[in-house]
């Protein structure tokens, strides 16, 4: 047993110097880097980001200067939407599981791509968490354009996450969105009225979940 511990120590030890290679690598010389190989680095930062919750990935993460310099790697390659996504991806991941605090210059990053349609599914999936998001002006309506993003059959989830939230009155939903206008009841309720319509072989579940989103709307 203490032997097989002795492995499984060493082969997290092995991990987290190679994470620790690819962050440095990217933190620190990614403008000695071809195109390319800054993609490749920034796949491997968004599979790190995403694996299995572990201190070493926690420890590998935790450079507190790191997302700043994933912003300036994004807007140097914002026409590489590979490069951009994983990007998106890796802040989300490093925001919901590793604690990282979503500052203004995040923020304005975000917004500087939210209407491009190659990333705004990645970034729909964790916008309207962001604390800055209360103050953005045009909130409900950006909310209300969701459903619409490719993949949608993914996109109303996001929406359906929101809309429940809001509407179950989760202390950290209401402190950025409140609650949902009065006058625009009627047009989320138009969103999940036309996805049921549209799509008939929805599974029973998700039709009961839209269903009885769309009577607690009404009441």
């Amino acid at each position: 047993m203490e032997k097989s511990n002795a492995i499984d120590m060493d082969k997290r030890e092995l991990l987290y110097k190679e994470m620790k290679g690819i962050i440095d690598d990217l933190q620190h010389h990614w403008k000695e880097k071809t195109e390319k190989e800054v993609q490749e680095l920034c796949k491997k930062m968004g599979k790190i980001a995403r694996g299995e919750n572990a201190w070493y990935r926690a420890d590998a993460l935790s450079n507190p200067n790191l997302p700043q310099e994933l912003l300036r790697i994004g807007d140097a390659f914002n026409n590489n939407l590979i490069i951009l996504r994983d990007i998106i991806i890796s802040i989300d991941e490093m925001n919901t599981r590793y604690g990282l605090i979503i500052s203004d210059d995040i923020f304005l990053f975000l917004l500087k791509y939210i209407s491009n349609k190659k990333v705004a599914f990645f970034i729909a999936a964790f916008i309207t968490t962001v604390p800055q998001f209360k103050n953005y002006e045009n909130k409900w309506d950006y909310i209300l354009s969701i459903p619409n993003m490719t993949p949608k059959k993914d996109s109303i989830d996001i929406f359906r996450r929101i809309i429940n939230k809001v509407l179950a009155k989760v202390p950290e939903t209401l402190a950025i969105l409140t609650k949902i206008p009065e006058t625009l009841k009627n047009d989320v309720i138009k969103v999940f009225q036309d996805y049921l319509d549209k799509n008939p072989d929805l599974h029973q579940y998700t039709k009961e979940e839209y269903e009885e989103i769309i009577k607690k709307l009404k009441q």
